[in-house]
């Protein structure tokens, strides 16, 4: 009799302790549901940040990224941009960069240094912002690129990235920099070289845009291993 009761001793408290154990795992889970629903799934690994104007010092970007308007990265100062970044740009009526080469949308301007280099797995992204921040849906022309001048800005490297929907993705004015594994599609301008720039790109892929490469007097883009097609028109060189 008393090994019965010493047993449904244990066996009660066995019991205590595993409904104990069932209700604080409940109540974990919804918890962390209420967490991704009320802030979001990403909100949980981190919050977006709001970024323009220019770069004051060395910076490195990371997550999720709002580029609310143009970027100036000056010279001497180094931007980097973490592998899986996601670069969304809003939509704009004017540019404050001057001059504006080729687009009033906001665009991000390198005289320094800008280091983007994605990994398999963890591309970085740039393209416009979705119509939930934006107020409209995506659509081609909706951001302004990404601009290198200056000899300084040649320095600058990108591996692993996709640019979709700019008015011209990359552009390069007595700029050389290495671009290498990346996706330019769906944009106005997917590149254009001007000003004795000599751009090398590496396994890139240039496809489904108005203009795939426009290159200019002096101008002198390398493309190895590319797959530049499906552009309406692939390639416009000038002597």
């Amino acid at each position: 009799m008393d090994g019965w009761n010493e047993n449904c001793t244990d066996n009660g408290l066995m019991g205590f302790v595993l409904k104990s154990l069932k209700y604080f795992l409940a109540g974990l889970c919804l918890a962390l549901v209420f967490s991704m629903k009320v802030f979001g799934a990403e909100a949980l690994v981190s919050t977006p940040v709001q970024v323009e104007g220019a770069v004051a010092s060395d910076t490195t970007w990371k997550g999720s990224v709002i580029v609310a308007g143009n970027v100036l990265v000056p010279e001497g100062v180094t931007l980097t941009i973490a592998p899986g970044t996601d670069i969304m740009f809003m939509t704009s009526e004017s540019s404050k960069i001057e001059p504006a080469f080729l687009s009033m949308q906001t665009e991000i301007m390198v005289h320094g240094y800008l280091v983007a280099e994605g990994e398999k797995g963890k591309v970085i992204t740039f393209g416009p912002a979705p119509q939930e921040i934006n107020g409209k849906k995506p659509e081609r022309g909706d951001w302004g690129g990404i601009i290198f001048d200056g000899p300084e800005s040649g320095k600058s490297k990108i591996s692993n990235a996709r640019f979709s929907k700019a008015d011209t993705a990359l552009a390069f004015y007595g700029s050389s920099p290495d671009i290498a594994g990346c996706t330019v599609e769906d944009c106005r301008y997917g590149v254009i070289s001007m000003g004795g720039s000599a751009p090398k790109f590496e396994a890139c892929s240039i496809t489904g845009n108005e203009f795939g490469v426009v290159s200019g007097p002096g101008s002198s883009p390398a493309f190895n291993k590319c797959s530049i097609s499906k552009n309406e028109h692939d390639f416009l060189g000038r002597d």
